[in-house]
């Protein structure tokens, strides 16, 4: 099984996933948007804590402080995608992933089994929350007394409310795909490196099955078993350890462990004999004959 780079993101199995929480973020007019939106809501934060200062009214603060809230949410939500999509879909060009379909036949099937079924929570996802930004944006009238947006219009800008009110409202299609981008970014960029530790670990099987019952001085000169453990360990070193979460950091921590451990010969349970002892052993005996040598 030798390393064939994946064409990412052309032959990517998550190509929804990444359309969805990625690509779209990266057009010019969307960013745009985005900023746009970032703006308004930022106005509208500023504009409100300054009234909650100023003339403080208990019972003003409860009928707007959901929408307060969550705003910090949704501004937070859109300054990240800002910053964070570009590097994630660089980096992710910079990596060389392991293509996924010269995988072990299970492998590829259980590859694609997990990318239909996280597509389709994405999709899901994006949906609902599209359908419920839709509905957000025909408030009745009791609904709208909940945004402290309209009675900044309302306040400030009279001639021109319904206009801005129109433009807020708008805003809600575009928080249909900002808000759930983040955690799905997150669900796409994991998912890839779970797909690649498969493919990681099906390697790792095959390089131990092609050894069968040889022993470890056997190993030390087979040249296929060298070169593919040479391989598996340049696979594994240059993992992108430092993203992932704890748990597998503690998987891949084993894995390591075991990788680097030197190879040894036992002769008996308690005697082994390692390379780097090995070779100490050499320059003893070599140091020895030669000073016999010389004494003759």
């Amino acid at each position: 099984m030798e390393f064939i780079e994946e064409d990412y993101p052309k032959e990517d199995c998550l190509k929804i996933c990444r359309i969805l929480t990625i690509d779209i973020f990266q057009n010019k007019i969307v960013k745009l948007l985005l900023v746009f939106t970032l703006f308004i809501y930022s106005a509208i934060v500023l504009l409100q804590t300054y009234s909650f200062i100023v003339s403080f009214d208990y019972l003003s603060f409860l009928l707007y402080a959901p929408f307060y809230f969550s705003s910090f949410f949704i501004i937070i939500a859109i300054a990240g995608t800002l910053a964070i999509t570009h590097h994630i879909s660089e980096s992710l060009q910079k990596l060389k992933l392991w293509k996924v379909d010269h995988a072990d036949r299970k492998i590829v099937k259980k590859i694609q089994n997990k990318s239909k079924f996280l597509q389709a929570y994405v999709v899901y996802t994006t949906t609902l929350t599209l359908v419920t930004c839709c509905f957000h944006m025909f408030p009745s009238e009791e609904e709208r007394a909940l945004f402290y947006a309209f009675e900044i219009f309302e306040k400030y800008f009279p001639k021109w409310k319904d206009e801005l009110s129109w433009i807020f409202l708008s805003c809600f299609l575009l928080l249909a795909l900002v808000m759930p981008a983040n955690f799905n970014q997150f669900v796409y960029v994991s998912s890839h490196v779970i797909f690649q530790i498969y493919i990681l670990s099906s390697y790792a099987q095959k390089v131990d099955v092609a050894c069968g019952d040889r022993n470890d001085l056997e190993l030390t000169y087979n040249k296929t078993f060298q070169k593919k453990a040479e391989e598996f360990f340049i696979t594994i070193t240059a993992l992108k350890w430092y993203l992932w979460n704890k748990e597998n950091k503690q998987i891949y921590s084993i894995i390591l462990a075991n990788a680097i451990k030197p190879a040894s010969f036992k002769f008996s349970e308690r005697i082994s004999v390692n390379f780097e002892l090995g070779v100490g052993i050499g320059k003893l005996l070599y140091s020895v004959l030669s000073f016999l040598k010389q004494l003759k």
